[in-house]
């Protein structure tokens, strides 16, 4: 089964078509840091979870203290921001985040996102292209299976 476009992708997750709401959007390293202008490209609110958590750091804590449960929280709370627009929203910087906890934390992360996590509104996690050490491709598999995994072309949103 071919990969769907990231327009397909973001339309699925935001209907109410699935239970579990989630995708992985790939992108090139070259896009890396674009991906506020890409948003606006595929009519999505967009945030970076890594700033969008420091800047909830008390000025006294001096360790993120993360766990793939904090890391769910965060994107929990993230989705209800309401200054970020639409049904469906990405949430870039997701790697850093999971780089810092230990493989079978990742794990746990990514089977909990990809058969729990049960939300209002679709969200979009971007990763860049073959970051196994964060997706291993054996959960790069699932999610391309239950089709919910794009990678970002030159031509994603050529007919």
């Amino acid at each position: 089964m071919p990969e769907s476009t990231p327009p397909q992708l973001v339309q699925l997750l935001a209907s109410q078509e699935l239970r579990i709401r989630t995708g992985i959007l790939e992108l090139p390293i070259k896009l890396l840091g674009a991906e506020a202008n890409l948003a606006v490209e595929l009519g999505v609110g967009y945030q970076n979870i890594c700033d969008w958590k420091a800047s909830r750091i008390p000025p006294d804590q001096f360790h993120l203290g993360l766990s793939w449960e904090v890391i769910i929280s965060d994107l929990a709370e993230a989705l209800l921001d309401k200054t970020l627009p639409g049904y469906c929203v990405w949430l870039s910087g997701i790697d850093v985040l999971l780089a810092s906890i230990p493989f079978d934390d990742r794990k746990r992360f990514w089977d909990f996102v990809r058969g729990t996590f049960r939300r209002p509104r679709g969200l979009l996690l971007s990763l860049p292209e073959r970051a196994v050490r964060v997706l291993p491709e054996s959960e790069r598999a699932s999610w391309i299976q239950f089709d919910r995994l794009s990678t970002w072309t030159d031509h994603s949103f050529k007919a």
